[in-house]
């Protein structure tokens, strides 16, 4: 069982269910799979399979291609929209399937890949991408939209190089996206990094591009996109050169202004829920970025809000559901950075480190630090807020080098006493595949 989502209400959780396939005759012993929708009612325990089996294709080049790929609840979770295999076993549909009836409509048929981005947060419209020629790392995508009860199939663009980083306007009436210039990966192609807006009905289709590269958010008003764009890097060393600076534009016009310094890297830019007009950001020098800053955009003021040690990274910022307060949580790596780079090129993870995250949390009207959670033997992960008051956290070591074994804890701080409650023993595992974890 994977991909595990729940219904906007809690009551249901979908989640695909895998099923392996013996070979027999001339293919015996290869073992293939198949793939179904599988929805467990949270208030019995009752599960039952919801879809029709996917089969699992491969082709001449030895690639595998999943029945089901990818999984969401319409907003008022009465459908499932998923990305499946075609009868043909070929190529790709859309399909919405109706909890409560078992019905199944395909929105979209017969294309090479789909990939489901995000809800409006009017819950009315999805966005998805779809694939219409090339391979992973050079295809060519359109972005299409549906509507909650499957009518209004539409796409919005032309084919573009390798969609990505879709965000909806506030007011649900834009998309901000990105994509690629040309088809190249960007690691071999500076200057090819492009940003664009869309009405959700596909009209006022506006661009601005040729950087190395550039990331945009949304003012929560909906008027304005700031933007992080990159210069001078050499993508050889991984963006380890270059610089980053904060941009500014409204959307009728998308002329960016930079109202930054440069920095060698920027990430983990959030709005302030409370204040639209303060950002706050990380920065620092690859592969770590362990300033917390927050920018004023009346009078561009920015303010150090704490700096960490050299080899610390921030790589969380999260506000509380009622914004009052914020955590960071600050992981320190020790190990040697050219060995870093030299496993980053061959995308290995093998390289020996110890490392350790604190948790850290703060007013958000003042920035003034309230509370912390930091040993130097403990690794931190999937942090998150259950209440305004409350943190939920998995806490545990991981040895250097090892890859299978590294058991945690889950936990919960009360942020106003300091008091950490351990809630299970140390039976969650933070080995090679502990990225796959999920709190709900």
């Amino acid at each position: 069982c994977y991909e595990e989502h729940l219904s906007p209400d809690t009551k249901l959780l979908a989640f695909m269910g895998i099923s392996l396939i013996k070979e027999s005759g001339n293919n015996k012993g290869i073992s293939t799979q198949k793939e179904a929708i599988y929805i467990l009612w949270m208030a019995d325990g009752s599960v039952k399979r919801a879809t029709p089996w996917y089969y699992d294709t491969g082709d001449s080049n030895g690639l595998t291609f999943a029945g089901i790929t990818d999984l969401t609840f319409s907003k008022d979770g009465k459908s499932i929209f998923f990305a499946a295999r075609s009868k043909n076993g070929n190529n790709y549909d859309l399909n919405m399937l109706d909890v409560e009836k078992g019905d199944l409509k395909t929105i979209v048929s017969g294309v090479i890949d789909i990939t489901i981005h995000d809800w409006s947060p009017d819950g009315k419209i999805l966005a998805f991408t779809v694939e219409i020629s090339g391979n992973q790392l050079y295809r060519k995508e359109k972005l299409c939209v549906v509507k909650s009860d499957g009518s209004g199939f539409e796409e919005l663009t032309k084919e573009f190089y390798y969609i990505y980083l879709l965000k909806w306007s506030s007011d649900s009436s834009k998309i901000l996206f990105h994509h690629l210039g040309k088809p190249v990966t960007r690691t071999q192609s500076p200057k090819n990094d492009f940003l664009s807006v869309v009405e959700s009905n596909g009209t006022d289709f506006k661009e601005i591009g040729g950087y190395d590269t550039i990331e945009g958010y949304w003012a929560p008003d909906g008027k304005k996109i700031v933007a992080v764009i990159g210069q001078d890097i050499n993508f050889a060393l991984e963006e380890t050169t270059g610089k980053q600076a904060v941009y500014a534009m409204d959307v009728e016009s998308i002329n960016p202004l930079r109202i930054t310094p440069y920095y060698t890297s920027i990430d983990k830019l959030i709005f302030h829920p409370s204040d639209s007009n303060k950002i706050i950001f990380a920065e620092g020098t690859f592969p770590y970025l362990n300033t917390l800053r927050i920018l004023n955009l009346d009078n561009r003021n920015i303010q150090a809000i704490k700096s960490f040690e050299e080899n610390q990274d921030i790589t969380d910022i999260v506000f509380s559901p009622d914004h009052k307060r914020y955590f960071i949580r600050v992981l320190k790596t020790t190990f040697d950075t050219a060995l870093l780079l030299c496993n980053l090129q061959s995308f290995s993870a093998d390289y020996n480190m110890e490392q350790n995250a604190s948790l850290y949390v703060y007013v958000a009207n003042t920035n003034a630090l309230i509370d912390k959670f930091e040993d130097n033997n403990e690794y931190l992960t999937n942090i998150e807020w259950i209440d305004n008051q409350k943190v939920c956290f998995i806490k545990g070591i991981v040895k250097p080098g090892v890859t299978e074994g590294n058991l945690g804890k889950l936990c919960i701080l009360d942020v106003d006493s300091g008091k950490t409650v351990e809630l299970t023993q140390a039976n969650i595992d933070l080995s090679s595949y502990g990225w796959w974890l999920a709190i709900n």
